[in-house]
């Protein structure tokens, strides 16, 4: 801790970084990145550090919000496939009282468009990685493929299937594109196996956790992005990579940000908000309000 010779206030050496706020060191931090780019359950993550569940589940949230730092400064700059990905509305580790529970692989009514699912609208470049967010429930929007369209350069040429959000947006950024509605239309330049690829690899990726909590979908996609973009690399030099980028940006995450900050936002994904968070704290008698599964996100 260091004190300000002019104002006389003090800070410590990693204020706004990663170790930042945390009681632990900077070796167990980096035993904790290597464990969840390995995909180690929080069970495992808390028993290789020796600390609780609960601290493993914060440190996990915490890694991911600087994450999602270092993937919303990805932008697109060659040529990109862009494709969705939907995923079943997930409540997992907590109960809603008005939801009715669903058998697993059980088919959800409306079909993989319907507000029971979530959209991860997918940006592959075929040259360096890929960018992927989730705006809404159900069919993506045009609003939602505005916002997409943030993350992808001018003149850049696109392909896209068939819906029918995303030719307006890049339109309006001068891109030219191709739209492929049937793999007929097929061949060795014209085609989306790139994203079809990567949403694969993501669907693999999202099983290996059991599923994921809607609210916490694009967390998780920025950690899948870092993954992907460093798929092949040396562990290790992907974790001093990280590190090093991590350590550029200034952030600040506390306790109260795992359910406030840069969560899924929309209204179905975060029904009844208020009764959710009462699973995140003691409940009256003194137990905890959230289910021993809560502690596997």
């Amino acid at each position: 801790m260091y004190r300000c010779k002019e104002c006389d206030k003090r800070f410590t050496y990693d204020n706004g970084h990663l170790t930042w706020y945390s009681h632990q060191p900077y070796d167990k931090w980096s035993m904790f990145i290597k464990s969840t780019l390995e995909h180690g359950s929080l069970l495992t993550n808390s028993a290789l550090i020796d600390v609780s569940p609960s601290a493993a589940f914060r440190m996990r949230h915490e890694l991911l919000s600087f994450l999602r730092l270092i993937t919303e400064e990805k932008t697109i700059d060659k040529a990109v496939e862009i494709d969705e990905k939907v995923f079943m509305e997930s409540h997992k580790g907590y109960c809603l009282p008005n939801v009715k529970g669903r058998k697993r692989q059980t088919p959800a009514a409306g079909g993989p468009y319907s507000h029971q699912f979530v959209s991860l609208i997918c940006g592959a470049d075929r040259e360096n990685g890929s960018y992927i967010q989730a705006y809404s429930m159900g069919h993506p929007s045009l609003a939602d493929a505005a916002l997409f369209g943030k993350h992808i350069n001018d003149n850049v040429f696109a392909w896209i299937d068939g819906q029918t959000c995303y030719p307006k947006m890049l339109d309006e950024k001068h891109c030219p594109f191709k739209i492929l509605t049937d793999h007929k239309e097929y061949d060795s330049e014209n085609h989306l196996n790139t994203v079809n690829s990567l949403h694969s690899r993501m669907a693999e990726w999202y099983r290996n956790y059991r599923g994921v909590a809607t609210v916490y979908i694009n967390r998780y996609a920025a950690l899948f992005s870092i993954w992907q973009k460093y798929a092949g690399c040396d562990l290790q030099e992907i974790i001093l990579k990280l590190i090093r980028q991590i350590s550029e940006h200034i952030h600040y995450f506390f306790v109260r940000d795992i359910r406030d900050k840069d969560i899924f936002e929309d209204p179905t994904a975060i029904y009844e908000r208020e009764r959710m968070a009462d699973h995140f704290v003691n409940s009256s008698d003194g137990s905890i309000g959230a289910s021993t599964e809560y502690w596997t996100f």
